[in-house]
């Protein structure tokens, strides 16, 4: 290990410095040895020496506010969306509202407005489905492939070693006397024969 204390590195500890340049290298970054700084700790940390007092909390009362903003940690439009439909759904009428793709603004009720920690209760109770990303994860290795629900494909067809698979759409018409139809997915795997021997 290089760079901590009590080791005896310093600044201008020429290893220190190569070593530097030989990580960022191999991580594909070019840089001349006589522009690396080293430096220690965070340029934004301070420290105190003899403590501090906190002479006043700034002032805050859960509940005085008319309204409640949560922020999802993974913005996105659907999840937001769906929020804000449970809960109107749930407490009746336009409640909530989507601000953004990370932001549900929810108006507290007038029923609810002396008792707004069992209003929070209750909304924290409200389910809701997030919405996923289509994902495959392959495993190279063992030639594993798992792809979740949300997975669409279009006509393919693989082959690989003894087995094939042909996924294809076939057109179906619904209804006798009008043309509505739609796609009817099928698909075929053949696994090849094992060979006794």
């Amino acid at each position: 290990m290089v760079g901590l204390n009590d080791t005896g590195d310093s600044n201008s500890t020429q290893f220190t410095t190569q070593s530097l340049v030989n990580m960022m290298e191999r991580l594909g970054v070019t840089v001349a040895p006589n522009t690396v700084k080293v430096q220690k700790n965070h340029p934004t940390a301070g420290r105190i020496p003899d403590g501090a007092l906190v002479e006043r909390e700034v002032p805050y009362v859960f509940g005085q506010r008319q309204e409640l903003k949560y922020r999802l940690k993974d913005s996105d439009f659907t999840t937001v969306s769906r929020m804000r439909e449970a809960v109107n759904q749930h407490f009746g009428g336009e409640i909530a509202m989507a601000l953004d793709a990370g932001q549900l603004q929810v108006m507290v009720p007038e029923s609810h407005v002396d008792h707004v920690v069992d209003f929070v209760a209750e909304l924290e109770r409200l389910e809701v489905t997030p919405d996923t990303l289509a994902r495959i994860v392959g495993n190279e290795k063992t030639g594993t492939i798992v792809m979740g629900d949300k997975v669409r494909t279009s006509t393919v067809a693989v082959s690989h070693g003894n087995l094939s698979l042909v996924i294809s759409e076939q057109t179906q018409c619904f209804s006798a006397g009008t043309t509505k139809s739609g796609a009817d997915r099928r698909d075929s795997r053949n696994y090849g024969r094992c060979r006794r021997g």
